[in-house]
């Protein structure tokens, strides 16, 4: 499955490295490719492995904000 995830926070390249990082080593995350200049994170799951609110987690413990998805 493929969302977009909004992402606040992010001011550098190290902190879209953080994200990456951060959400890519959750179980069943397939791809991710985080856009500093578009805030954001587009993703390719499997939603059976890993749960938004994991995402979530993910990046809120990265030190950044999840503010919405888009599908």
């Amino acid at each position: 499955m493929e969302k977009v995830l909004r992402i606040e926070g992010m001011t550098c390249d190290h902190c879209a490295h953080t994200v990456h990082q951060a959400l890519s080593k959750l179980p069943g995350m397939n791809d991710v490719h985080v856009s500093l200049d578009g805030g954001s994170a587009e993703i390719d799951f499997d939603p059976e492995l890993v749960t938004l609110e994991a995402m979530q987690k993910a990046v809120e413990d990265a030190g950044y904000t999840l503010v919405g998805t888009e599908d």
